[in-house]
């Protein structure tokens, strides 16, 4: 499963309205596209051979998962009533990642915490656990010990499994970081796979295990891995970031966990330079590897070529960079069969924390056809406190077979109104009737001409007076001009953006407009 949960800051956002197109919530599933359950969090999704929907994370102090008819009611005969909770002995445990085998029973992956922190911070853990049920929720005693295998981690390192993939035989695959592997003071990435009854599988590694350490040019470093995804052909792969030097790195293994000399000669590909955590991964089926991430608090996806080289028909040279979105914070994604990757998160505007969601082509571009600009917002409507960290984000994105879209989150407006969340969107068809208001408000015409090389015409119209902003950003999220900067009379505006006297050099560039309770962007290109 390709899934992380840790936050990134990022630039700016945009909305969704009533638009029959992808990206809108399904009307069919739960209310309005949306189920909530409260009390909990949910952090991770994944889908029975019935589509029945399992969701996991924590209730209580304890790692939870619930599970959901394809409609999004809650399913009484699950658990105990439609819930099952299981005590992995610390006050804040979690089942960070799922996987579900053909015949339907679920393993999960996550920590026993030994501090209670926000789940957006590293958590600091004493044990990975990997636990297997039957598709009743009954931990599975043919697995482990009473259903659970256990590894001991290192007091004072954050140490836990991050995600899980079971291969066609029912052998399992966990992936994360635990401290101290390489050294006395060194973090590493690692990946234990176990056969079906939990034992590790020795033919994988060393004793089941494959650690590793960050190779030159940085040799010495902490790597930290949130992300691991398998390749159809049996191939594995994780991804993390260095500290303190700053870097993103993939780490792909052969089916026997030895490093793939055909991945940039010895298993690892580094981009350094890159700031920010990356939030998570997926493994192309030719494989390729895209990471999504931050870079200087800008949205930023990465892929390597199969061959574990940046990949030219991506972004710049492999490298996208989406200042659209700033203002959010990602946390997981998906890859569709078409190569479009989906991502999931928060988005902070005007005080307020709402869940996003947005594709990006498989060029790296944000998707017009997409939501809004690319992007959907939703409010799943808990109140949000003044200065409240924690609110309504998605931290996990995964497809159905149909190619729906399914997103598992928090809402949350402080401990006595938190609540875990599934919600729906349509990847193609109609929406919901209603949409959100502010769709209307605000609305930001294609600059023109594009390309253009001498001026350029920029347009939007106001449903009502309002202070605006309209601005233009670099590829690297630096603001270049500023067109407007007031408040402005409802109806049409144009402003003529004199690209020769910005005396800005060629490329891409983001027209950005913020008001009205809304961020629009549009992409242009200067050329001379």
């Amino acid at each position: 499963m390709n899934t992380v949960r840790y936050p990134l800051l990022l630039l700016a956002l945009t909305t969704t309205g009533a638009l029959a197109q992808p990206g809108t919530l399904d009307a069919s599933f739960g209310t309005g596209g949306v189920t909530l359950f409260p009390g909990v969090e949910a952090n991770a999704v994944a889908f029975q051979p019935d589509g029945k929907i399992v969701a996991s994370g924590n209730v209580g102090g304890d790692a939870a998962f619930w599970r959901f008819h394809p409609d999004g009611t809650l399913d009484a005969s699950f658990g105990t009533g439609g819930v099952v909770t299981v005590d992995l002995g610390g006050p804040l445990d979690y089942f960070i990642d799922l996987a579900v085998l053909p015949s339907g029973a679920i393993v999960a992956v996550g920590t026993k915490a030994l501090s209670d922190s926000d789940q957006s911070q590293l958590r600091i853990g004493d044990d990975a656990v990997v636990a297997r049920f039957l598709p009743s929720g009954t931990l599975d005693a043919a697995f482990g010990t009473g259903g659970l295998v256990r590894e001991p981690g290192t007091a004072g390192t954050p140490d836990a499994f991050w995600s899980v993939d079971v291969r066609p035989d029912g052998r399992i695959v966990a992936g994360g970081t635990r401290g101290d592997l390489v050294g006395p003071v060194i973090d590493a990435c690692y990946a234990v796979q176990y056969l079906e009854d939990g034992t590790r599988d020795a033919a994988f590694g060393t004793d089941g295990v494959v650690v590793i350490a960050p190779p030159a040019p940085a040799p010495g470093q902490d790597i930290y891995c949130f992300a691991g995804a398998l390749f159809p052909d049996g191939r594995y792969t994780l991804s993390g970031r260095l500290i303190p030097q700053r870097g993103w790195a993939a780490m792909r293994l052969l089916a026997d966990g030895t490093p793939d000399p055909a991945f940039d000669g010895d298993g690892v590909a580094l981009t350094t330079g890159l700031t920010g955590i990356t939030q998570a991964m997926e493994a192309g089926p030719d494989g390729s590897v895209t990471i999504v991430g931050s870079n200087n608090s800008v949205v930023t996806l990465f892929r390597f070529t199969p061959a574990g080289l940046p990949d030219p028909t991506f972004g710049e040279d492999g490298l996208s960079l989406l200042p659209e979105l700033g203002g959010t914070r990602l946390y997981g994604s998906a890859l569709q069969s078409d190569g479009k990757v989906l991502f999931a998160g928060e988005t902070l505007l005007d005080g307020t924390s709402d869940v996003v969601l947005a594709r990006v082509l498989a060029d790296g571009s944000l998707d017009p056809a997409f939501g809004t600009g690319g992007v959907t917002r939703i409010d799943i409507g808990q109140p949000n406190p003044p200065g409240n960290a924690l609110a309504d984000r998605g931290y996990q994105v995964e497809l159905q077979t149909d190619g729906r879209i399914v997103v598992a989150g928090i809402a949350d407006g402080g401990t006595a109104s938190r609540s875990g969340f599934v919600a729906r969107f349509l990847n193609d068809g109609t929406v919901d009737a209603e949409g959100s208001p502010e769709a209307h408000r605000l609305t930001l015409e294609h600059p023109a001409p594009n390309p253009a090389s001498g001026q350029a015409r920029v347009a939007f119209t106001l449903a009502a007076p309002a202070a605006v902003r309209l601005a233009v950003y670099d590829v690297l999220g630096r603001e270049v001009a500023l067109l407007v900067d007031g408040v402005r009379s409802a109806g049409r505006h144009e402003v003529v953006f004199d690209l020769r006297r910005a005396g800005i050099p060629s490329g891409v560039y983001t027209v950005s407009l913020r008001g009205a309770g809304a961020f629009l962007s549009r992409r242009m290109t200067l050329v001379r």
